[in-house]
């Protein structure tokens, strides 16, 4: 298993050439829009209750199907737009509602299954739910919910490893703290995708063999060789700018000076 992020444009939030999580290190996913939806909160109190879950080893066919066109419909969307041209200045409106949509649903789900683990929704179903909440870049509270779930599924073993960290390090990210796993980047001054900010990076291929990941420098040098020159920003200046804007828009931080 080997998750590579492949391809990046200057303000969208995913990368463009995102096909499975599986061949997937997300960079950056911000933008600039005026992206000021949040988490309802009743969404947010049901993420906090007891839910009610399917009985152990109980497989809801229908529910993985649901979540699998979610997810591919997201690629889908991302791959026409890409074509069109559309997808690389500002979060494009059409892609930003299906993110919010998908994670409307997500929501709806986990009220009454709890967490979709493989032993749900197998493990295509389970890992399109993790691209929906790992896509739902502009609900804070909802990541942060979901990740408290995706986690203990994990340590209880219906989860991999990887899930959960990637969705870590996109949180911290965006809070402006240092990631633990190198699973995110972004464009460096030299105009190069590099890594953002890592705690403790001497040891970061450690931690990334620990959740089955290559070595950052393996997952770099594919990362890069999918870019195209038209995904690096015109105006780096800018593109920092930008993104500080929409962190506060988005809700990740409270002013554009934030760490």
């Amino acid at each position: 298993m080997d998750p590579v992020s492949s391809g990046t444009a200057a303000f969208h939030p995913l990368p463009p050439y995102e096909t499975s999580a599986l061949r997937l290190e997300s960079q950056c996913p911000f933008s600039v829009p005026e992206l000021t939806a949040k988490i309802d909160p009743l969404q947010t109190f049901l993420l906090q209750v007891n839910f009610l879950r399917c009985p152990e080893g109980t497989m809801s066919e229908d529910l993985r199907k649901n979540l699998i066109a979610l997810a591919e419909k997201d690629r889908l969307t991302r791959k026409r737009l890409i074509a069109e041209g559309a997808l690389f200045e500002g979060y494009h409106p059409e892609m930003q509602a299906l993110h919010e949509s998908n994670a409307d649903r997500l929501a709806e789900i986990i009220p009454t299954y709890g967490w979709p683990t493989s032993e749900i929704v197998g493990p295509d179903g389970a890992e399109a739910a993790w691209l929906i909440v790992q896509h739902a870049i502009s609900r804070p509270a909802f990541q942060k919910a979901c990740l408290t779930h995706l986690q203990e599924a994990a340590d209880a073993g219906s989860a991999p490893p990887w899930q959960p960290a990637m969705l870590l390090d996109r949180i911290r990210m965006f809070e402006g703290l240092p990631q633990i796993y190198g699973t995110q980047f972004d464009w460096d001054d030299a105009g190069e995708m590099s890594p953002v900010p890592i705690q403790d990076p001497v040891s970061v291929d450690d931690r990334r063999a620990k959740i089955g990941l290559p070595s950052l420098k393996e997952s770099l040098t594919k990362y890069r060789a999918r870019l195209r020159p038209e995904n690096r920003p015109t105006d780096l200046a800018r593109h920092a700018a930008e993104r500080q804007e929409w962190l506060v828009k988005a809700g990740w931080r409270s002013s554009p000076s934030d760490r």
